[in-house]
Formats: structure tokens, C-alpha cells, sequence
């Protein structure tokens, strides 16, 4: 639907060789490698498209409109980003900017930013129970805004200066997160009981806090304990 998903993948020897041509839908799959990958080729519409390597942490940004599909040489580890046009969509819509109609990148960069990003969410992968949605939720609006920025073909987005939440947007806030301890709440919720954006109240809840929302649940978790 409109959620973004974050995706670990692992290839090992049972999956080398071509795979099925995946059926075309509107979305973007931005793929970052964890390893080092010596040789790929990416498909579309039955012929080649890409054929080259990646080294670790090298990306690549693909519409699945294409009908993609891929011959994989080697083994490798990667995290894919699987961001539907309504996902994109809604998140421009939400920040109040121009659609964006496409993410580009030259296949093969290596973009610092997104790797820290994709490293925030990897241990979520091997302690789910751990991750809370909170938290993913925080992540992810945060990939969303950064491929936006860097790769989408929208103007660049104005710098506003705006101030914080009001002191009762802040109880809200600090109500609905005292009450959801285990972090299921999502970011969206609390900002709509504030009247707000998803994004405006991210950083106007840091502005008033000097703290996201997921860092201050850590914190009043501690106090409570």
C-alpha cells in the first residue's frame, strides 16, 4: 500500500542465476549492497541493463515500472528500500513541496549518508523484538526525506524557520508516548493528535525537546525503571 518497507536480503549459492521477471508496479527499490558484490547484471524488459560490481555500501535506484529482473554471479548480503509512489507521494505531500516524478542515481555510488541510515536499521533485523515502530517509523521518514532531497527530480526544499510545539501540543505528545511505552505508535498518530505534520512535528518536537520522540521514550523508559 503506502508504507515504506526495509528489506535484508542475504543471496547465497541456491539463489545464483537468473531470476523471475518481477511484475511492473510503480514503486522504488533502492537498493544498498552490505558486501562486496564482484559482478551483477540487472535486467529490463528481457535485456540487459546494468552489468557491473558494487563494492560494499554502493547503491543503486531502480522504478520496478521497468520489469526487472536480475542474473546474480556471486553471493551477497543487501538492504533494499522498497518506497511506493503513494509513500513518496504522501511524504511530499505531507512536507508541502511538489510531487517528485522520479529517484535517479548513477548505479554504483557510494553515499555515506544513506549507509549510516541502512546501519541504524540492521540490528533491527536481528533483534526485532527490540525495534520498536516508533523507532522504524523515524528511520524510514528519514530515508524518505534524504532520497527525496539527493535523487528526486523536485525542486530543492525551502528552509523555513519555524518554532517549536506549544505547550499543549507538548503534553500531548509526551502523553500519548508515556502511554505507548512499548514504542508500537507511530509518528503519523502522534502528530495528528497534535493538529500537526508528520514531518513538521519531528522537528518541532526536537526544537521544543532538543530530542526526537524516539530518544525522549528511551529516556522517560529509564526514569520509569
Amino acid at each position: 500500500k503506502s508504507a515504506i518497507a526495509a528489506t535484508r536480503i542475504s543471496c547465497g549459492a541456491r539463489q545464483l542465476g537468473m531470476t523471475p521477471q518481477i511484475p511492473p508496479e510503480d514503486s522504488f527499490i533502492v537498493a544498498l549492497y552490505l558486501t562486496r558484490l564482484p559482478y551483477h547484471e540487472l535486467w529490463s524488459g528481457g535485456r540487459p541493463l546494468f552489468m557491473q560490481g558494487y563494492a560494499a555500501n554502493a547503491m543503486r535506484i531502480v522504478n520496478l515500472a521497468g520489469e526487472f529482473s536480475a542474473r546474480i554471479t556471486h553471493p551477497h548480503e543487501s538492504l533494499n528500500f522498497h518506497i511506493p509512489r503513494s509513500a513518496l507521494d504522501a511524504f511530499t505531500d505531507d512536507a508541502g513541496r511538489p510531487r517528485i516524478s522520479n529517484l535517479a542515481c548513477t548505479p554504483g555510488i557510494v553515499d555515506p549518508v544513506l549507509a549510516h541510515l541502512a546501519a541504524a536499521l540492521l540490528p533491527a533485523f536481528t533483534r526485532p523484538q527490540e525495534a520498536s515502530a516508533l523507532f522504524v517509523d523515524h528511520v524510514t521518514l528519514a530515508v524518505c526525506a534524504y532520497l527525496a532531497e539527493k535523487y528526486g527530480d523536485g525542486p530543492p526544499a525551502r528552509s523555513e524557520t519555524r518554532g517549536g510545539l506549544t505547550a499543549a501540543q507538548l503534553r500531548r505528545a509526551e502523553e500519548l508516548l508515556a502511554d505507548n511505552c512499548s514504542g508500537e505508535l507511530l509518528l503519523a498518530d502522534i502528530a495528528r493528535a497534535c493538529g500537526l505534520s508528520r514531518q513538521y512535528f519531528t522537528k518541532a518536537f526536537k526544537a521544543t525537546t532538543g530530542v526526537t520522540p524516539h530518544r525522549w521514550l528511551q529516556r522517560y523508559r529509564i526514569e520509569t525503571a
